[in-house]
């Protein structure tokens, strides 16, 4: 298992690294990181699926091959905690309130994101 969730790690962290590639021209002209909160919300949805696919089978979280490869290991990857860290760090120190506005759009975003994921494929 353990090496399903690096696998899956190591496939989300470079389709982070695209993404965020792709999207940087718009994020820049913006200043605002969209991209990363774009992937984020995205992320968190993708595992509400993927957690609603585990339960609907029946099987236990912990011994599924798909959660460990593609939720644990790829999502985890792919919405990360450091980047958003940095960057509303980043934010704070041009603006409390865009930094205040980021935070709440993410956290608050990829809850939203990942529950309605998970209600919707239930």
């Amino acid at each position: 298992m353990a090496a399903l969730v690096g696998a899956g790690g190591a496939v989300g962290a470079l389709v982070r690294f695209a993404l965020t590639r792709a999207l940087l021209g718009v994020s820049n002209r913006l200043g605002f990181p969209l991209n990363t909160l774009l992937i984020n919300l995205g992320g968190s949805a993708l595992l509400g699926w993927l957690m609603a696919g585990v339960r609907a089978a029946d099987s236990p979280m912990y011994e599924s091959p798909l959660l460990m490869f593609a939720g644990f290991g790829f999502c985890g990857a792919l919405t990360t905690f450091s980047t958003f860290a940095v960057e509303t760090r980043q934010l704070a120190a041009r603006s409390f309130w865009r930094a205040s506005g980021y935070v709440v759009l993410t956290v608050g975003g990829a809850v939203g994101a990942f529950a309605l994921a998970l209600t919707l494929s239930a």
